[in-house]
């Protein structure tokens, strides 16, 4: 068994896997004319994918910059407005964050490093046509939509298995992160009888992720 050995110096790293975003629940504010004021966005399954830059101080502790990025397509809005209806539209978000790690030495002959860290920075999050539109006419539409940028948040768990016998250095890595935002004020419209009118949704952003990745020290 290869020993796991505590990162020390430059690392370069990245990761993809399969994102959960919670139900946005939306109330809107303003000049917009709807059945109700009140609804949820609910989101598919979706992706995301981190590249990562850092450096390990050889005690455990480590600190990188990262970008990422996630998208889920809309699976139902509801509420807002009343009778049968579709839905459509994504999220999609940007992270630019700095994130500070710690690696559990487990002792000699272990062959994987668990690890925690926390992570600040600043977040993009796109609303693109994230919709409720009634099937019958006049097909009046409840759009939600917009961008922002606002403060994230994240927590992250995972473990590196070393990988010597492919490249020494070399590491594989799965994780667990949960990520959130500030919320902010976006646009939602109202399109009702052709009449377009727009008012503003307090926008939550909660996610939580699963990545398989590499890591090279």
């Amino acid at each position: 068994a290869a020993q796991a050995q505590p990162i020390s110096g430059f690392y370069v790293g990245a990761g993809a896997g399969v994102n959960f975003t919670q139900s946005v629940d939306v109330s809107a504010t303003g000049p917009v004319v709807l059945d109700s004021r009140s609804g949820t966005a609910d989101f598919d399954l979706g992706y995301v994918g981190v590249v990562s830059l850092g450096w390990g101080f050889g005690n455990g502790v480590r600190a990188e910059v990262e970008f990422g990025f996630r998208k889920n397509e809309a699976e139902e809005v509801t509420g807002l407005l009343n009778g049968p209806a579709t839905s459509g539209g994504n999220l999609r978000s940007w992270q630019f964050m700095v994130n500070g790690l710690y690696d559990f030495d487990l002792g000699p002959g272990s062959f994987f490093t668990p690890y925690v860290g926390l992570g600040i920075g600043a977040v993009a999050y796109d609303f693109k046509g994230v919709r409720r539109v009634q099937t019958a006419a006049p097909n009046d539409q409840a759009l939600l939509s917009g961008s922002a940028w606002t403060f994230g948040a994240q927590a992250i768990l995972g473990a590196a298995v070393p990988l010597p016998s492919i490249l020494p250095g070399l590491a594989l890595t799965a994780e667990y992160r949960f990520m959130g935002v500030v919320p902010s004020d976006l646009d939602i419209q109202s399109v009702r009888t052709g009449v377009t009118n727009t008012g503003k949704f307090d926008a939550d952003y909660y996610n939580h992720s699963l990545l398989l990745g590499v890591r090279y020290a």
